[in-house]
């Protein structure tokens, strides 16, 4: 199946009846498709012969489940889903092409919103500082927080016939250090870079005008760490969330962002990308109910971008275009499908709104 007919399926394939919310209500570890039955969420006695992806309690489940059209809002177990399935497990070199495309769409995704989305103008045009020297660049520092090996950095050899990060973030990021004639400084922060063989300490060039430093840990603990040449400032000029989950419960996302600012900057202008469009709500409404940004803020991609208060970097929620093309199966049920970063959100949080 190719990613632009994927494009076209809904973002929950999956029926649940009343009676399986109220089963996955009342156990959580309960996923349909996967570790239940998809339809009735019983123990499951065989998987779908074709795919080999998605399980079931028997044949009429299976039957019930694969009888529902392609053009229904929940199809189901349809023939199109279960060949995307198939294909996204079976064909290798679509799967080594899809993990390539996913991993070069974080340095993508980052650069694009930097050079095109108007909500970001004012940090590329006017943000920053500068090292004191007369005719410097303006260097802007962009947090990537929650960063893991796999995901934001991966492996300099490339794997999957690729480039390695160092070499990825440099040609998505030359473009607008030289548009805005600025320096860009990364910061990659996550306890998932614990393997990361640059998360030493050092400074990694990644061209003449883009330099990054790996902090293998917790967000709240950089801050209190001493780095070559002041690298880290205590508040970036852009923080970055790629699929940070704010509502997982595993992490205290309320401790980590209230370390991002500082009495002489109580806002910070921010971009979040999440796995699906129900997230990228969950995740808005996580942040408002938390007083990190102003409730019922959060605009669509077409909104009026001048309709907000001045000193702010205006909000917006929509999809990513810059979105990889691996096709994943979702971990909750079976017949979903989704593409890392396949939303995103983004504008200013503000330290003084907490509650």
């Amino acid at each position: 199946m190719s990613y632009d007919d994927f494009q076209s399926y809904p973002s929950q394939a999956s029926n649940v009846t009343d009676e399986l919310g109220e089963l996955m209500a009342n156990d959580p570890d309960l996923c349909p498709g996967l570790n239940a039955c998809m339809v009735c969420g019983l123990p499951t006695t065989m998987f779908c012969p074709k795919c080999r992806m998605v399980s079931y309690c028997s044949k009429e489940c299976l039957k019930s489940d694969a009888c529902v059209p392609m053009s229904s809002p929940t199809p189901g177990h349809c023939v199109e889903i279960c060949d995307a399935l198939r294909s996204s497990s079976s064909n290798v070199n679509d799967e080594e092409e899809g993990d390539r495309s996913e991993l070069e769409s974080y340095p993508s995704t980052l650069s694009n919103v930097l050079l095109s989305h108007p909500s970001f103008e004012g940090v590329v045009q006017e943000g920053g500082r500068r090292d004191g020297k007369k005719g410097e660049r303006r260097i802007l520092q962009v947090h990537i927080v929650g960063a893991q090996k796999g995901s934001e950095v991966w492996d300099e050899k490339g794997g999957y016939g690729g480039s390695g990060w160092v070499s990825a973030y440099s040609d998505a990021l030359d473009e607008v250090c030289e548009t805005f004639d600025v320096s860009l400084e990364l910061v990659f922060v996550g306890e998932g870079l614990k393997e990361v063989k640059e998360a030493d300490g050092r400074i990694v060039k990644l061209s003449k005008t883009c330099h990054a430093y790996l902090h293998s840990g917790k967000y709240e603990a950089l801050k209190n760490k001493v780095t070559p040449n002041n690298f880290v400032r205590r508040t970036p000029d852009l923080l970055v969330f790629f699929n940070a989950g704010f509502t997982c419960l595993d992490y205290d996302w309320s401790g980590c962002l209230s370390t991002c600012f500082s009495p002489r900057s109580p806002t910070v202008p921010f971009l979040a990308t999440t796995n699906s469009e129900m997230e990228n709500f969950n995740d808005i409404e996580w942040l408002e109910e938390n007083g990190f940004v102003k409730e019922g803020s959060i605009a669509g991609l077409g909104a009026d971008v001048d309709d907000t208060d001045v000193d702010e970097v205006p909000l917006f929620a929509g999809p990513n275009p810059f979105q990889g093309s691996k096709i994943r199966q979702s971990g909750i049920l079976g017949n979903d499908l989704y593409t890392k970063s396949s939303f995103m959100f983004g504008g200013c949080m503000t330290f003084g709104r907490r509650k």
